[in-house]
């Protein structure tokens, strides 16, 4: 039997799960003609995420952690980019 012990969280590093250089952009909180274009634009050319984003479960899951919805920029081009706020890499 081994005497190791498994690491505190303490003792790990972030590491970034978003490539540098990619966008996003906020589909939750829009103005009525922003949510309306980026819909029209997700429905008619990513149909898999427009079918998606009409789970009632992406609702619960955004509610129960209060969290914001980000999907690719070139999703729903029309929209601002924004960066994603995270931690930054901490080197081992």
């Amino acid at each position: 039997m081994s005497d190791d012990k498994p690491g505190s969280w303490l003792d790990s590093y972030s590491v970034p799960v978003v490539p540098e250089g990619e966008q996003y952009v906020m589909l939750s909180g829009l103005a009525e003609s922003y949510k309306r274009a980026a819909w029209a634009e997700i429905s008619q050319k990513h149909t898999g995420l427009a079918k998606l984003l009409k789970e009632p479960a992406i609702k619960t899951v955004m509610e129960m952690f209060d969290a914001d919805l980000f999907v690719e920029a070139s999703m729903a081009p029309m929209l601002p980019p924004e960066r994603l706020k995270g931690r930054k890499r901490v080197e081992p």
